[in-house]
């Protein structure tokens, strides 16, 4: 049993020097993937805004009734 616990006291540091090395390289990998993070998530907050907008601008216009459709697309209005 004492052999054993020395082997596996031979392993350790290889093991964790192996996982220290692993969270290094995934430490880089996700530094340069946050930026991409950051892209996607600004987009998102983009896209989720625009669509907003346009669901209220859709309610608004709506509400109004279509003659405010019509005055906002000139190109109906105005054949």
């Amino acid at each position: 049993m004492g052999d054993g616990g020395e082997e596996s006291g031979k392993y350790d540091s290889p093991v964790i020097r192996a996982s220290w090395w692993t969270y290094e390289t995934l430490a880089a990998e996700s530094a340069r993937d946050r930026n991409q993070l950051i892209r996607l998530a600004i987009g998102g907050v983009i896209s989720a805004a625009l669509a907003i907008s346009s669901a209220v601008g859709l309610l608004l216009l709506l509400g109004f009734g279509m003659t405010s459709v019509a005055y906002s697309m000139p190109f109906i209005s105005h054949p």
